[in-house]
């Protein structure tokens, strides 16, 4: 199944648990497996995302436009 369709499944969640450094790198939760950190702005950005109840942050570069998909324990979702 195509991870949009898993997504979508899940729900979108208004409380997304989980934060980011930066203004423009934007962070949404969908049901209780997934996040989606997409770096709205137009230059590279070194990313901290910070996920309520993971006790290190996650580091990692993002290019402008980059989605990226990760469960609520800070593990990335291949899609």
């Amino acid at each position: 199944m195509p991870l949009a369709i898993k997504i979508s499944e899940a729900g979108w969640e208004p409380e997304t648990l989980a934060r980011s450094n930066f203004r423009d790198v934007l962070v949404e939760r969908y049901g209780k497996k997934y996040l989606t950190v997409l770096n709205d702005g137009g230059s590279v950005r070194n990313v901290v995302l910070t996920i309520d109840g993971v006790k290190e942050p996650l580091k990692f570069t993002m290019k402008p436009y980059d989605l990226r998909v990760y469960d609520l324990t800070g593990n990335p979702v291949e899609f």
